[in-house]
């Protein structure tokens, strides 16, 4: 995020700590080649994304998703179960990322809510008969390149 720069493949394989000569620490990346350079609004839109994804905040991470370019069906109403299911199913995904981000013994409690909301979300699709909807409705209509 300081210099505009992110790496595509972050696993711990590629992760390490580099002891400087002050013995203090700095992060040290290998296998630079999933790398993109990020515009400045492109680093405020990951910033805010990250925040809404660990925070579990629908609404800024719908705001954020827009900020980085994704566009929206002009027909996927925020107020409707198939977009309210894409934003449960995506940002829990997302959440899932980040995992290693979060204390070791706040995974599996955050695990087993995630199970438990997508679960809850598919009876509430099934009871309600969206699930055509949600296999046939198109929710993005465009997804940016800084992510692909």
């Amino acid at each position: 995020f300081e210099v505009g720069l992110i790496h595509g493949d972050p696993h711990p394989g590629n992760v390490f700590a580099e002891r400087l000569e002050t013995r203090r620490y700095r992060a040290a990346l290998l296998d630079w080649g999933i790398v993109q350079r990020m515009s400045d609004s492109e680093r405020v839109g990951a910033a805010r994304w990250v925040v809404a994804v660990l925070a579990q905040d629908r609404v800024l991470y719908v705001r954020a998703l827009q900020e980085l370019g994704f566009v929206f069906e002009q027909n996927a109403h925020p107020d409707s179960q198939a977009f309210q299911s894409f934003v449960e199913l995506s940002m829990g995904s997302c959440g899932w990322m980040f995992r290693d981000s979060i204390p070791t013994s706040a995974q599996l409690y955050f695990l087993e809510q995630l199970h438990k909301s997508q679960d809850k979300q598919e009876k509430l699709d099934q009871a309600q008969g969206k699930m055509e909807e949600l296999g046939g409705g198109k929710i993005l209509n465009k997804v940016p390149g800084i992510v692909l």
